[in-house]
């Protein structure tokens, strides 16, 4: 299984497939990764960007993945 039952139930209700859901994650956690390198806060902006879907739904998976803590900085670090 690649998506935890929380990211379907999450893509879902977004309307993205599968393989969209992943590409939209990756490119936040590049992004997100990014910004950490430059010195940069992270926004919802910056989400919206780097994602290829509308920005409503971008900013709904920048929400979702802030509110359970995988944007922190402790969590991207390591892979700086």
């Amino acid at each position: 299984m690649l998506l935890h039952p929380d990211e379907l139930t999450l893509a879902g209700n977004l309307r993205l497939d599968c393989a969209t859901y992943l590409t939209s994650k990756r490119r936040i956690f590049e992004r997100r990764l990014q910004c950490l390198r430059n010195g940069k806060e992270f926004r919802k902006t910056d989400a919206q960007q780097a994602c290829k879907i509308d920005v409503n739904k971008a900013s709904k998976l920048w929400t979702a993945f802030d509110k359970v803590g995988w944007l922190d900085a402790e969590w991207v670090r390591q892979y700086l």
